[in-house]
């Protein structure tokens, strides 16, 4: 016995603490300005997180016109576009007349691989029935302001249109080139009387970007709020509704966001018992629940993960989430959505406030618990134990840290507790039957002792 406690002993303090959650309290942020022409949606909702702002209002021939940039940060891309409606064919302006070519003003600079584009899309009772496409090749620098025409061939009236244009070519996503700009202004149809909502780029409004330190989000509803658990902020998220049907939730990840897939990546972790603590508001109109994934990787493999719903409440409430592997990771990943899936018109507006994330292996290994070689016996009830626990401590409100291991030497269990009125409760379901060893650090000193499971 003695040596299987010199034993214990050194895998105890073996190897280094990792799973520090980046910026858990989320009091770190980085705001970015940027403006954007009204009646249009652009790329900088899309690339303003990562500090990029590839639409900008410049000065034009007359007034001010609108500048597409494609922008390349440390392997990121910001593409630069303006769309008054979805290229998809989703959304658009009220248009009830047949024009014969989209007129205007432009100047550019496309190296020989890129191309820049004019979309426009002509729609009727909801179908796009007209979808013209115009390049504009890489023809090198032009250093002023031209006019253009491009025909446009239409069977019939529409009644709805969507205009788009980019620095790039992001519909065949090819010879796409840091550098290429396109500027436009004066936007127009020729052959009618109706003109371009806000085609001549006047009007503009200003917006400010909150981008969290040490996260990655996605979708419109991310914010930073002052109703926080501790500190200044948390971070809240809402699911939005974007129209025609599509209903999108809002949310963040320790990884990466990858184009066709779910989250990737994480953060150096190597443990395989832990928790994962934090604090939650829930605010929807309806049954939703918000998301909380935990995933576990080994060498970019899955190896282990839980998914929990918080439910709705209107004040702080603590959660925790057990994270257990049976093999030793490398990777930790935890990934938060406003509304669990699928959504509902329902899970619209529901918003997520999260703050003071912690996992249990850091509090525990940031606790200074006195190092002494005294190791005690407490009262335990009852042994045999059955599902839980009980061990009698001479005073309470006192904050241990409990370990269990099996007779192997393997870690089992550990938590971090507090002692309520002079008991420490332990669940002991996730145990087999048979023998073993519970060690607790508490500010006063070791204890340990063994004790079976039936």
């Amino acid at each position: 016995m003695k040596k299987f406690l010199l034993l214990l002993s050194f895998c105890l303090f073996l190897g280094t603490i990792y799973g520090q959650l980046p910026n858990s309290s989320f009091e770190g942020w980085n705001s970015t300005p940027y403006d954007e022409p009204t009646g249009f949606q652009t790329g900088n909702h899309e690339s303003v997180s990562l500090g990029l702002v590839p639409v900008t209002r410049i000065n034009g021939p007359s007034g001010y016109a609108v500048r597409m940039q494609t922008l390349v940060s440390n392997g990121d891309t910001a593409k630069a576009y303006i769309a008054n409606g979805d290229p998809n064919g989703i959304g658009g302006v009220p248009y009830a007349q047949q024009p014969t070519a989209i007129t205007g003003n432009y100047r550019y600079n496309l190296p020989a691989n890129d191309t820049a584009i004019i979309l426009v899309l002509f729609k009727s009772n909801g179908t796009v029935f007209s979808m013209n496409v115009f390049k504009i090749k890489g023809t090198g620098t032009q250093n002023t302001f031209t006019a253009f025409s491009f025909p446009l061939s239409l069977g019939a009236t529409p009644d709805t249109v969507i205009i788009a244009a980019a620095s790039s070519n992001l519909i065949d996503e090819v010879g796409i080139e840091g550098g290429s700009f396109l500027e436009l202004d004066n936007i127009a149809f020729a052959g009618t009387n109706t003109p371009v909502p806000n085609g001549t780029f006047e009007n503009w409004s200003t917006f400010n970007n909150d981008a969290i330190n040490g996260w990655e989000t996605f979708g419109d509803g991310v914010s930073k709020t002052n109703d926080s658990y501790d500190g200044t902020f948390a971070i809240s998220f809402q699911t939005i509704d974007y129209g025609n049907g599509n209903i999108g939730t809002s949310g963040m990840t320790l990884g990466h966001y990858s184009n066709n897939g779910p989250p990737v990546g994480g953060i150096a972790y190597s443990e395989t018992i832990d928790t994962l603590t934090g604090y939650y508001q829930y605010f929807t109109s309806g049954s939703d629940s918000a998301a909380v994934s935990v995933s576990l990787m080994l060498n970019s493999n899955n190896i282990s993960g839980t998914q929990v719903f918080l439910p709705a409440t209107s004040q702080y409430t603590y959660f925790e989430i057990p994270i257990y592997s049976g093999t030793t990771p490398d990777t930790l990943r935890v990934d938060f959505s406003s509304s669990k899936w699928p959504t509902s018109p329902s899970s619209v507006g529901s918003t997520l406030i999260i703050d003071h994330l912690q996992l249990k292996s850091v509090i525990a290994a940031n606790v200074q618990f006195p190092e002494t070689k005294k190791k005690e016996s407490l009262f335990l009830f009852p042994n045999p134990a059955s599902d839980v626990l009980h061990i009698r401590f001479s005073k309470s409100d006192e904050v241990v840290l409990i370990e269990i291991y099996d007779l192997s030497g393997k870690l089992m269990i550990r938590d971090y507790k507090n002692v309520s009125e002079n008991i420490l409760t332990i669940s002991t379901s996730s145990l087999k039957p048979g023998r073993y060893l519970y060690r607790i650090y508490s500010r006063d000193g070791k204890y340990e002792q063994a004790f079976s499971k039936n």
